[in-house]
């Protein structure tokens, strides 16, 4: 507000009186705005009639989406989706190379990825649940990138197996072969269905492809996908973009610095990307970059 209006009002109780409900509805309004539990979300997803389709400019596309999903409240909230992740996969992928997405869900960073690598190379996509599979499908096709893409129905982990996987429908951007127990899914209602699990080693081989980026976003379990990846590491050095969660990961056997040892061990150097003056894996919810030596 202008200074002089600001002490114009002040100056004055009859107007400041007149006033006050005006004030109180701003209040209101901004506290509205900044509350990401209010109601305005959960009305709109009552009065939305099917998935809706968006616009996510840093991901370069359109995008159907669950519209009870958390990535979709984030970006009517805040109008952005890890825009600085992205930034960061923009100048880190070689754009004549392959890339590996493990954890696809509806394959916000699968277009990105297709549409930023050459012609002839192409994108994995590794996603295991159903209705994310149906939504990662249907954005491929509305990005023109259904060719440039590779889906794998199923998980990446440290061996080739059959497996169960938990996951929360019309929520998938939460599910996991192991112990979930995000804080944003405190009572929620899991399901679980069978499926593959392979190494990313095997589908990089049966693939033949070359990848010179890999995205893990697992819920806890990137040692497995790790461990399952060390070939990978060695011969085609990758950079790797992870998400890291040591209370995840204590609960599935592991721990964040046994997660950036293992891959410090085949020659990365290993940091957040959002909070360089931390060190890797130290905030509880974050993730890593891993660039080869």
């Amino acid at each position: 507000m202008n200074k002089r209006l600001r002490f114009f009002i002040e100056s004055s109780p009859r107007i400041g009186a007149a006033l006050k409900p005006w004030y109180a509805f701003r209040r209101g309004l901004s506290a509205m705005r900044l509350d990401p539990h209010d109601r305005s979300f959960e009305n709109l997803t009552t009065i939305l009639v099917g998935d809706p389709q968006i616009t996510v400019a840093e991901f370069n596309g359109i995008f159907t989406v669950s519209s009870r999903s958390d990535l979709f409240r984030r970006l009517v909230q805040y109008g952005q989706y890890e825009p600085q992740l992205v930034e960061c996969c923009k100048n880190l992928t070689d754009a004549g190379r392959d890339v590996v997405d493990v954890g696809a869900n509806v394959g916000f960073y699968t277009v990105f990825f297709a549409k930023l690598i050459g012609p002839s190379q192409r994108v994995l996509a590794v996603e295991p649940t159903p209705n994310a599979l149906r939504h990662l499908r249907m954005n491929l096709a509305a990005n023109a990138v259904a060719d440039k893409v590779e889906v794998f129905d199923g998980v990446a982990l440290d061996v080739n197996s059959e497996i169960e996987i938990k996951y929360i429908e019309n929520r998938e951007e939460y599910s996991s072969v192991g112990v979930m127990d995000h804080p944003s899914i405190k009572g929620s209602i899991l399901k679980s269905i069978p499926a593959q699990a392979r190494t990313v080693d095997e589908l990089v081989n049966q693939h033949s492809l070359r990848p010179g980026f890999v995205k893990i976003d697992v819920e806890g379990m990137e040692h497995k996908v790790i461990e399952g990846m060390k070939i990978t590491m060695a011969v085609h050095r990758p950079v790797i973009l992870c998400e890291l969660s040591n209370p995840l990961l204590k609960k599935n056997g592991s721990t964040s610095a046994e997660v950036i040892a293992l891959i410090r061990g085949h020659g990365y150097k290993v940091h957040d990307p959002i909070f360089p003056e931390y060190s890797a894996g130290t905030r509880a919810y974050g993730d890593i970059i891993c660039v080869p030596e």
